[in-house]
């Protein structure tokens, strides 16, 4: 993992505890531009979260990624504090399920989030409060161009069993897929397909 993200990743680990993290292992080699990130640290072993990240994905490359996040601490503030939301909302879940919350952010200082996971029958509306408080927070400064990422997160201690660094696969929203079509594998990602998704 290249020096920026292994700095990010860090930043987001401790930036609601007050312990740095930057000793934590990470995925060796330069990563692919939608490889995911080592896994921020969790809470006391024993403690299970009402939404938990195993892993964060940023879709772009650290070369792209330096010239379009200016603050990374503000960056990562932000990130936390989309899971600190997210467990919030989650705070009296019971039923265990996977649930990866994907966030892009234009310049314009606009953000938009989809989420990606089994949703149990009636819990559209649920989601859609969730995806309403997550855009009111205040997004970091982003410049030439957009920034996306995902919180890949379980729900009331479901097990995630496909977040290894090596063989994830990122996530990606229904609406990218549909925008994308059959041009899905040459698109790059988010750039491709937030001017067809979110113009």
């Amino acid at each position: 993992m290249a020096r920026w993200a292994v700095v990010l990743v860090a930043l987001m680990a401790s930036a609601c505890s007050g312990a740095p993290d930057a000793g934590r292992p990470v995925a060796a080699g330069e990563p692919s531009p939608s490889a995911p990130r080592t896994p921020p640290a969790a809470a006391d072993a024993g403690e299970a979260k009402p939404f938990e990240t195993k892993l964060v994905v940023l879709y772009q490359p650290d070369r792209v990624l330096r010239i379009r996040v200016p603050d990374v601490p503000s960056f990562a503030a932000y990130m936390k504090n989309v899971e600190s939301t997210c467990n919030a909302f989650f705070a009296s879940a019971t039923a265990p399920r996977a649930l990866d919350v994907v966030v892009a952010i234009k310049p314009d200082g606009s953000a938009r989030v989809w989420f990606v996971g089994a949703s149990p029958a009636g819990d559209d509306a649920a989601l859609s409060v969730l995806k309403r408080k997550l855009e009111s927070l205040s997004p970091p400064a982003i410049q030439s161009g957009p920034v996306a990422f995902a919180i890949v997160g379980s729900i009331a201690g479901a097990p995630r069993g496909d977040v290894d660094p090596a063989t994830f696969e990122p996530p990606l929203p229904r609406e990218w897929l549909d925008a994308l079509g059959a041009g899905k594998q040459r698109a790059a990602i988010p750039d491709d397909v937030l001017p067809i998704v979110w113009p």
